[in-house]
């Protein structure tokens, strides 16, 4: 994975190789090894199939809240006014456990 940084649910049929500097939030599954360079993250869980995973300066940050919302869900919210009495419901994003993608 070369980009940035990524968000969701990641599966790998074989080893997966983060490039330095890369940030992934959610969950991870490679049927082979995780190679992560220099300053990667995976923040979420991660789960290698076969093989020794090589993490050079690296990491991999667990966190309950980006497995149970990989990606941002709109949610909706209801507002009324009071000079019409009428009601109105807008979809609104959900932040993603307040992580940032750059």
């Amino acid at each position: 994975m070369n980009a940035t940084a990524g968000q969701g649910v990641l599966v790998v049929d074989g080893d997966l190789t983060l490039a330095p500097g890369v940030q992934f939030f959610g969950v991870v599954l490679a049927g082979g090894r995780v190679i992560a360079g220099k300053n990667a993250e995976i923040t979420g869980a991660a789960q290698a199939g076969s093989g020794q995973s090589l993490l050079t300066d690296a990491s991999i940050v667990r966190s309950s809240c980006a497995v149970s919302r990989p990606v941002p869900q709109p949610t909706s919210s209801t507002h009324s006014s009071p000079s019409s009495g009428s009601r109105a419901s807008t979809a609104v994003p959900q932040s993603n456990c307040g992580f940032e993608t750059r």
